[in-house]
């Protein structure tokens, strides 16, 4: 009879066991980005829907445009945005190398270069490639990651003239929660979506300035600040951020908030 208790005992342990891992499993499974709204001081709104094939966001569908992408393996190898009131088409190729992204081929003759150092620190070249071969400079810099976030956009303008130095710094901070574009299958290595490949939500963005006459020496210097507020839900996922910058990274005057849809 004891036998046959301690029996019972093991196997209804096992079968709670089995019940509440499965339990975790299901409440801990990531949530896919469905779409996302715009929305502007005056109440208007702009809402981007996301389409899957499997994993792999296949397109990103807004009023004015259509992002289509395309993958090899889990690595976006094509973005091209299409403007439908403009019917203009930017195509950009993303090039790897061993998993890594090392350049950004853009249809209307920019190219951006990577270079991953060591540290979390990648250095960038932006030229314009003219119609006869020549390459114009830009800019130049380098971004700075630290846990998967990126810091700081270091960037020096090529076109600023003669014995001119502008520079550009762009600094970041994040809160510990889950940014859906980040689990997006691979934008974490789209490095010109900025922020949005970073693993957490920015929630403060600060923007240095200056000019610098070699001449004169003269510095003409300025500042921005953005805050973010960002509404959680039970998973730790955003679902409503109150900010004027749009969820890529562009600032809009007008701007009030991103809402978030899963599916």
């Amino acid at each position: 009879m004891i036998m046959r208790t301690q029996k019972f005992f093991w196997i209804v342990s096992l079968f709670i066991v089995t019940l509440y891992s499965c339990s975790t499993d299901s409440t801990s499974q990531a949530k896919q980005l469905k779409s996302f709204v715009e929305v502007s001081n005056d109440g208007s709104t702009s809402e981007t829907v996301l389409n899957y094939t499997g994993s792999n966001l296949a397109s990103m569908t807004s009023e004015d445009k259509v992002v289509t992408l395309t993958y090899t393996g889990q690595l976006v190898t094509r973005i091209v945005e299409e403007n439908t009131l403009t019917q203009s088409i930017v195509t950009r190729d993303y090039i790897y190398s061993n998993g890594t992204l090392v350049k950004i081929v853009s249809s209307d003759h920019y190219e951006t270069r990577f270079t991953h150092l060591d540290n979390g620190v990648v250095a960038y070249v932006k030229v314009l490639i003219a119609t006869n071969g020549d390459e114009i400079g830009v800019n130049h810099g380098s971004l700075y990651f630290v846990n998967n976030n990126l810091i700081k956009d270091e960037r020096f303008l090529d076109d600023a003239g003669v014995n001119v130095v502008s520079k550009e710094t762009m600094n970041y901070q994040y809160d510990s929660k889950i940014n859906p574009v980040h689990a997006l299958v691979g934008f974490d290595k789209l490095l010109d979506y900025t922020s949005a490949v970073s693993v957490n939500n920015c929630i403060n963005f600060y923007k240095e300035t200056s000019v610098h006459n070699l001449d004169t020496d003269q510095i003409i210097s300025s500042a921005v600040g953005y805050d973010s507020t960002i509404q959680y839900d039970e998973a730790g996922y955003p679902i409503e951020n109150v900010t004027s910058m749009t969820l890529f990274g562009n600032v809009v005057s007008n701007h009030e908030k991103t809402e978030f849809f899963y599916n």
